[in-house]
C-alpha cells in the first residue's frame, strides 16, 4: 500500500450508485485514480456480499463484533489493485490482485477483512422487515418510492453463507430525526432567542449573542490573530458592492448607491457620526440554523468534510423591515473518520429529542454551533475561520436579482479578508442560449448525468472565461441552449447552478429561506419542504415540470426529506455502508 496518498481527486458529487450511474458511467471521462480524492470521487459500488470468516450459532450480546469479508463490486474505472476503507475504528485492506482471499486479479472485484457489529446488523435487518416504502433519490430528485424488499439475511450470515447488501441501501432507522429540529431550525424560540440573538430595532436581546450577525463577524475576523478590526473587516466586505468587482475577467457591477442607503448609512448613523460600525447593532435578522451533514464527503476512504453547518440572515431596511437580500455563513466541518462523522451527525440528531422552546435544546444548539463558529475553530485556515464561504443573495440593491460569493484569504492585499469569488458550477449569464454551453453539456453529458460535473474557469481548456463572478437570474430562468443533445443532462446542469436552482428548475421565487419580519415565522421554498404553496400544496414532495421537456414527468422535491433520509442511514447503518453512498455534489 504505497503510495496510498496519490489515490485522490478534487470534486463532490450526488446521491447513491443507481442503475442510471451504472449506464453512463461507461461514456464518462474518469479522472485517473493518480489524480483522485477518493473522499470527494469514490469509485462506484456495483453490488458487494459480506461473509462470516467463520459460522457462529448466535449472537453474543456482551461481544458482537466477529471478522467477515466483504466483497465489493465496482463499476470499471481503472482501479488500482487495492484500497485501503476505514470501516469504523479500524482500517482494512481491499484487494483485487489475486492474492490474500481475492479470487480473481482485476477484475473490479476487491476482497478484504472487515470487523461487524451482528447486532446492529440484526436490528437493521429487522427495521427492514418492517418498513413499508422508502423515498429514493437521484440527486436531489425524488425517482421512486421503494416497495418492501427483501431484509439483510442474518440468518443466512450466521451460517457462513455470502450475503447481498443493497446498492445502494435505503435510508431504515429505529429513530427519525425531525428536520425542524436537527436540519433546518427555524423556530422563533431559537432565532430570536434573546439569550443569543438581538433585534437591533427594539434592542430586545443579547448585544452579540452567539447567534448574531455581529458575533460571527467578529468571530470570523479573529483580531487576536488577523490584527484586523471586525468593524474594519465588515466595513471592506461591503464595499465590495460599491465598486465594480473583477472576478474571472468578469465585471461584477457595483450597486453603491443602494448598499449605502440602505445598508451602510443607516448602520452608520445608529453607530455614531464618524464611529466604525458598531457590530451590536448590526441590521440583520437571524432566519435559520442549518445542519448540511448531507454535503459530507466519503470518508470511508479517510478524513475530509463532514458536511456543512449554516446560518442564515436577511437584512433589515432602518426600519427593521426585511429587505429580500440574505446573507449565508457556510461552515465546513472536518472529520477525521466515519466514527467521528457519526459522532457529529449524532450531535444534531440529538436535538429532535428536545423540544422547541425547552429549557436544554438552545444551550444544546449552541453548544454545536460554537465547535465551528468561534475563532480558532479550523487553525489551517485563514484567520483560524472554519468558513468555507459566505454567499449572499438579492434583489434590494438592484435589479436583476444577484448571487455572490465571498471568502477569506491568507495571502496578499486581501489577507484576512473577505474576497469576492466566483459562484460555483455557474457560468456568466451572458452564455445562456450560447453555442459555447451547448457544448460544455454535451462534451460532458455523462458526467453532468452523473452529477459530477465540474464548470471550470475556462471552457475549453485555456480558452474564454466561462465560469461566473455572480449569478443573475430573473423568475423561472432556466439554462438551455439550441444543440443540447440531452434534455436530462440540461435539467441537471441548470439544477446545479446558483439561479437555476434558485428559480426555474425548482420553480423558487430567488430564496429557499424567506426574508421576513420579526416575529414572524420564517418561510420555506416547496423545493425545501415539498409544499407548492402555489396549488395549496400536495405534501410530500412538489412537483416541478421541466419547460423544455413537454409531458415528460415532472421532477420532484422535498429536499429536507432527503437530508433527513441522508442522517438518518448514517447513525443506523454500519461505517462500511458509507462506501456505497456518492457524496452530493451541491454548491446550494
Amino acid at each position: 500500500m504505497k503510495n496510498m496518498g496519490r489515490f485522490v481527486i478534487v470534486l463532490a458529487l450526488c446521491s447513491q450508485a443507481s442503475a442510471q450511474e451504472k449506464a453512463v458511467l461507461g461514456k464518462a471521462r474518469v479522472v485517473p485514480f493518480s489524480e483522485r480524492r477518493l473522499t470527494e470521487d469514490p469509485p462506484v459500488v456495483e453490488s458487494a456480499t459480506l461473509q462470516l470468516s467463520n459460522a457462529v450459532q448466535e449472537i453474543d450480546a456482551k461481544s458482537p463484533e466477529v471478522e467477515a469479508t466483504l466483497n465489493v463490486q465496482f463499476a470499471k474505472e481503472g482501479l488500482p489493485s487495492q484500497m485501503m476503507i476505514h470501516a469504523g475504528a479500524k482500517r482494512s485492506l481491499l484487494r483485487d490482485d489475486g492474492d490474500l482471499g481475492d479470487a480473481k486479479s482485476a477484475d473490479g472485484t476487491f476482497t478484504g477483512p472487515i470487523t461487524i457489529n451482528l447486532a446492529q446488523l440484526r436490528e437493521l435487518a429487522a427495521r427492514q422487515a418492517q418498513a413499508k416504502e422508502i423515498p429514493l433519490f437521484e440527486g436531489r430528485s425524488l425517482v421512486k418510492r421503494r416497495e418492501p424488499f427483501t431484509p439483510l439475511d442474518i440468518e443466512g450470515l450466521l451460517q457462513g453463507k455470502p450475503i447481498k447488501i443493497p446498492v445502494p441501501f435505503p435510508g431504515i432507522t429505529a429513530t427519525p430525526v425531525d428536520p425542524a429540529r436537527s436540519l433546518m431550525i427555524t423556530d422563533l424560540s431559537v432565532v430570536e432567542d434573546p439569550t443569543r440573538t438581538f433585534n437591533p430595532c427594539s434592542n430586545v436581546g443579547t448585544p452579540m449573542g452567539k447567534w448574531t450577525f455581529g458575533y460571527l463577524m467578529t468571530q470570523m475576523a479573529n483580531e487576536s490573530q488577523s490584527g484586523i478590526d471586525p468593524s474594519t473587516f465588515v466595513r471592506r466586505w461591503l464595499k465590495k458592492w460599491e465598486f465594480d468587482q473583477n472576478v474571472n475577467d468578469w465585471s461584477v457591477k457595483e450597486r453603491k448607491d443602494m448598499i449605502r442607503t440602505k445598508i451602510i448609512e443607516p448602520w452608520q448613523a445608529k453607530s455614531g457620526a464618524g464611529m466604525p460600525l458598531d457590530l451590536s447593532k448590526a441590521p440583520f435578522r437571524l432566519l435559520a440554523i442549518v445542519n448540511r451533514i448531507d454535503l459530507r464527503d466519503n470518508v470511508t476512504y479517510g478524513g475530509g468534510s463532514g458536511g456543512e453547518a449554516r446560518f442564515v440572515f436577511c437584512a433589515l431596511d432602518e426600519n427593521c423591515n426585511p429587505l429580500q437580500f440574505t446573507v449565508i455563513f457556510e461552515y465546513g466541518i472536518q472529520v477525521k473518520n466515519c466514527n467521528d462523522l457519526k459522532a457529529w451527525g449524532q450531535q444534531w440528531a440529538n436535538l429532535t429529542s428536545l423540544p422547541l422552546g425547552s429549557p436544554g435544546f438552545n444551550p444544546a444548539l449552541e453548544a454545536i454551533t460554537e465547535q465551528f463558529a468561534k475563532a480558532g475553530a479550523n487553525p489551517s485556515q485563514p484567520n483560524g475561520s472554519a468558513l468555507n464561504q459566505l454567499r449572499a443573495n438579492e434583489f434590494a440593491l438592484n435589479l436583476p436579482w444577484e448571487l455572490r460569493e465571498f471568502k477569506l484569504f491568507d495571502n496578499d492585499s486581501d489577507a484576512g479578508h473577505l474576497r469576492e469569488v466566483t459562484v460555483k458550477q455557474t457560468p456568466d449569464l451572458s452564455l445562456n442560449g450560447t453555442q459555447l454551453l451547448a457544448d460544455f453539456i454535451n462534451s460532458n453529458e455523462s458526467a453532468v448525468l452523473l452529477e459530477k460535473h465540474q464548470v471550470p474557469l475556462d471552457f475549453p481548456a485555456g480558452g474564454d472565461h466561462f465560469v461566473g463572478g455572480s449569478a443573475l437570474t430573473d423568475p423561472g430562468m432556466i439554462w438551455n441552449a439550441a444543440g443540447i443533445a440531452n434534455p436530462k443532462a440540461r435539467h441537471k446542469f441548470s439544477l446545479n447552478t446558483c439561479n437555476g436552482c434558485h428559480a426555474g428548475e425548482t420553480n423558487t421565487f430567488f430564496t429557499h429561506v424567506k426574508p421576513g419580519p420579526f416575529g414572524s415565522p420564517v418561510g420555506l421554498s416547496g423545493f425545501l419542504t415539498g409544499v407548492d404553496a402555489t396549488s395549496m400544496g400536495m405534501p410530500p414532495f412538489i412537483f416541478v415540470a421541466d419547460p423544455t421537456m413537454t409531458g415528460n414527468p415532472p421532477e420532484k422535491f422535498n429536499d429536507l426529506e432527503r437530508r433527513r433520509i441522508s442522517l438518518e442511514t448514517l447513525l443506523s447503518t454500519p461505517c462500511f455502508f458509507e462506501m456505497f453512498r456518492q457524496p452530493l455534489r451541491a454548491t446550494h
